[in-house]
């Protein structure tokens, strides 16, 4: 903003060409910031398109095991259980 207004100033001023060799330098420093803003820019898109990249998800290991010898186990009780119920 302040090459800018620096800028404005030295062409508003510039009656009989006297600011415009420092007009052009301004002119050229603005160019030269805009050429490290599109660098910095470049790299911030390459970074955040790296870190919003999904990972691929895995299946999660087993933490359990077939519930078939559980069932078998626990027949049994749960029908002496309902037969107490009945009574």
């Amino acid at each position: 903003m302040a090459n800018r207004s620096t800028m404005i100033s030295l062409a508003h001023s510039n009656i009989f060409g006297q600011n415009t060799p420092a007009i052009a330098a301004s002119e050229a420093d603005y160019s030269e910031m805009w050429a490290q803003d599109i660098v910095a820019m470049d790299g911030y898109a390459g970074t955040s398109a790296a870190a919003s990249e999904l990972t691929p998800f895995t299946s999660p290991p087993p933490t359990t095991t077939a519930a078939e010898p559980l069932t078998a186990a626990a027949t049994p009780a749960a029908q002496a259980a309902a037969a107490r119920l009945r009574e």
